[in-house]
């Protein structure tokens, strides 16, 4: 899940919070408690991926956050068991 926090400048309100992964769009996020906007992301590429939040407000302003990095890979984590305790 991807999770940003978006305000604008009174008397504006925001909009729309849309995600993207570089240049291509991911989701429009749904807003949530305290200016949070959040969606969901099933990435369909690994390797490194740079997301970004893209915010419109109600004046018609839009404006793109920093982007971020976002490690996407594959392998599933693994488990090592090291020792047992006596009775278990």
């Amino acid at each position: 899940t991807l999770t940003a926090t978006a305000s604008a400048v009174a008397p504006a309100t925001v909009t729309k919070v849309d995600f993207y992964s570089g240049s291509t769009f991911i989701a429009t996020g749904t807003a949530g408690a305290g200016g949070t906007y959040s969606a969901s992301w099933t990435p369909t590429a690994t390797g490194t991926q740079s997301i970004t939040a893209r915010v419109s407000d109600s004046n018609g302003a839009v404006v793109t956050s920093a982007a971020i990095s976002v490690i996407v890979s594959t392998s599933p984590p693994v488990a090592t068991l090291t020792s047992q305790s006596t009775g278990s």
